[in-house]
């Protein structure tokens, strides 16, 4: 069964164009399938630094394969040391390309934050203890004490 995936590289700006051709039909063979769309960004500079690189080659591909493929080219970019760092997403409907805008995507809901009330017993016994805990312990003895003698 054949899925959607979207395949982003980055390989290494200091190949010649000889080299990069062949990564790229390295990982094209890899990709097996149907690659529906590529696009070459060409070479940009890094928010951070990537094996000492400072600008990589981007290049991104949106392909129709099945997931033995995508299980190989995962195992050929951890043996090559021509790509920096692959980005490999499984997509279920459309590509995102075929949105019209950004708000025609759908995200996954996130879980609503857990709030306490003033009323809880949780706070309450917390305040307590850090009240115990900021006498001194003369104090605390002496306390003790007089519980121990009632």
């Amino acid at each position: 069964m054949n899925n959607k995936y979207e395949v982003l590289l980055l390989i290494r700006p200091n190949l010649d164009k000889e080299e990069l051709n062949k990564v790229i039909k390295n990982v094209e063979t890899k990709l097996g399938g149907n690659i529906v769309k590529k696009e070459e960004w060409g070479e940009k500079t890094l928010a951070y630094t990537i094996k000492k690189f400072k600008k990589a080659y981007y290049i991104l591909y949106y392909a129709e394969t099945s997931a033995e493929n995508i299980d190989a080219l995962r195992k050929m970019i951890l043996i090559s040391k021509d790509i920096l760092r692959p980005m490999i997403l499984r997509h279920e409907k459309k590509w995102p390309y075929e949105y019209k805008n950004a708000s025609a995507l759908k995200f996954p809901e996130r879980k609503p934050r857990r709030e306490f009330n003033k009323n809880d017993s949780y706070k309450k016994s917390f305040s307590e203890k850090t009240k115990e805990d900021k006498k001194p312990s003369t104090e605390k003895k002496s306390e003790t004490l007089k519980e121990e003698n009632k």
